[in-house]
Parts: C-alpha cells; structure tokens; sequence
C-alpha cells in the first residue's frame, strides 16, 4: 500500500498514527505526508525554546531530541548553568503538539534541542495539524488527551531534572529503571499467584505498580 511506503515506511510506524482501538484511515497517513517538511538537525541545536511562539510540531525519524532544561538542584558546577536533557524523543516518537491546541497565541513551554550526533524529523506545520484534528475529530481526541498526558509527564521530570547527565547516561538510567520495575511487577504478580494456595499471607514485601507508570517509564526513553 502506498501509505506503507511513505518516508520508507517510517511514517506509518510512528506511534503518533497509533490510536488505541481506533483504526488508522489510509487518507490520514497521505494528507500527513502532504504537509511533512523532513528536517536535518545537528547535535545542540535547538528546535524550538520556552516561551517561543508554537508553530510545529516534529515526528521523529532517526536520531535523539530531548527536552533541556538547567538542573533544579543547586550545584558549584561550572556547567550547572548549562542546558541538560531531561526527556527524551527518538525513532518512532513525536513532541511538540501541545501547545497546537491552545488556540492562535500558545507559546513553548519547554525547550526541544537535538542531542545526537545526527537527529532527523518531520515537522509539521500548525494551520497543517488544526486541519487533521478538524477532518478526524477521533484521531484529535485521541492526540488532544495524549498531549496533556506527555504535558503532565514532563512537568514532572522537569521537576525532577537535578542531574547533569548527557542523553546516553539519562536513557541508560532511564532503562534500567524500567527494567527493575517491570522485574519487581513480574515478581509480585508471582508471589500474588503463590499467595492464592496459601494457607496464611506470606509476609511479602509489598511494592506498588501499575501499567501507567511503566507507560510513563517508557515515554520518557
């Protein structure tokens, strides 16, 4: 199908075109592609700052995009003052929508900056992306709720930002953390089994989960 070969495949694959229990029409992908302009961008330079006008947004095709920000916690570093990754955006994801649904005078509230050597990306235009949410009003549901959620999730690593880490070491850190919390699900899902055949409660230690924190985990890889 020609939608599937659009961008060698990549467009369709973004997780930007996949809506839970929604089907994706085949007239989306190729009014999307339409208004796509493929952007090159080198390791440092900024895509958008904070309290820029909201213009684009940008679906990733290769490389990795973050959002930067200086660490909240105080530090005697000569480079607190820098700029540091604290979310992250690589193949197949997508930032920079949630300021289009504000209306005509939204401006940036994070500042997007390429991290990799080489980070490459589709931006869409504004008038392009109101025009899609207006012709699929499910799909604009669907990225109108997700980018309040993908909003509160940064907020909330912003808040947390107090580490300079380069984006390998904070995508390492952010891995391994997954890792330990889809590990410590598994294993309390194991003993909640042995618990069932049990005469008296174990005694385990008790550790709370959900899957909307591991998809929280996940999102900001």
């Amino acid at each position: 199908e020609l939608q599937g070969r659009l961008f060698q495949g990549q467009l369709t694959r973004n997780v930007f075109l996949h809506i839970p229990f929604v089907v994706t029409p085949p007239r989306l992908p190729l009014l999307l592609s339409l208004a796509l302009m493929p952007k090159s961008y080198e390791s440092g330079q900024l895509l958008y700052q904070a309290g820029d006008s909201a213009f684009h947004m940008y679906l990733v095709l290769s490389g990795t995009f973050a959002f930067v920000a200086r660490p909240e916690r105080p530090s005697k570093s000569p480079r607190a003052n820098e700029m540091w990754p604290y979310q992250l955006f690589s193949h197949r994801s997508y930032f920079g929508n949630f300021e289009l649904h504000g209306g005509l005078k939204q401006f940036r509230r994070a500042t997007a900056r390429c991290e990799s050597d080489r980070g490459h990306a589709l931006r869409l235009p504004r008038e392009h992306y109101m025009r899609l949410c207006a012709e699929f009003p499910q799909f604009n549901a669907a990225w109108h709720g997700e980018s309040i959620r993908r909003e509160a999730l940064r907020c909330r690593l912003q808040a947390a930002h107090g580490r300079m880490l380069n984006y390998r070491v904070l995508a390492a850190k952010r891995l391994q953390r997954y890792i330990r919390l889809r590990k410590a699900e598994k294993e309390e899902k194991r003993d909640g089994h042995e618990e069932d055949f049990a005469a008296f409660p174990s005694g385990r230690h008790s550790w709370h989960s959900s899957s909307g924190e591991v998809s929280e985990t996940l999102g900001s890889l």
